[in-house]
């Protein structure tokens, strides 16, 4: 019970936070900072060009893997379809 309070103590002080700071809590989503459901990442700059990063982190895979670097793209795609299908499986 202590543990559910104090996440739930940060998560509300950090929305709180981005608020005051300018940045209402509806200008951060889900895939803002990496890609959990989808490459689009329509967040603006609010963290930097992290379409680039990301596109410079895969790129990167490819190269390392050379000939097998499509895999590094069916990894991607494969993974994002585990986070949408995921939280639907966890429910009771």
């Amino acid at each position: 019970m202590f543990l559910r309070t104090v996440t739930f103590l940060a998560f509300l002080s950090s929305a709180l936070l981005l608020t005051r700071n300018g940045v209402k809590a509806e200008d951060y989503g889900l895939d803002c900072s990496f890609p959990i459901h989808s490459t689009d990442m329509s967040c603006g700059d609010l963290l930097g060009d992290r379409k680039a990063f990301y596109e410079n982190y895969v790129d990167g895979c490819r190269k390392y893997y050379g000939a097998k670097g499509t895999r590094c793209d069916q990894t991607e795609v494969e993974r994002l379809k585990m986070s949408r299908r995921q939280p639907q499986s966890m429910v009771c």
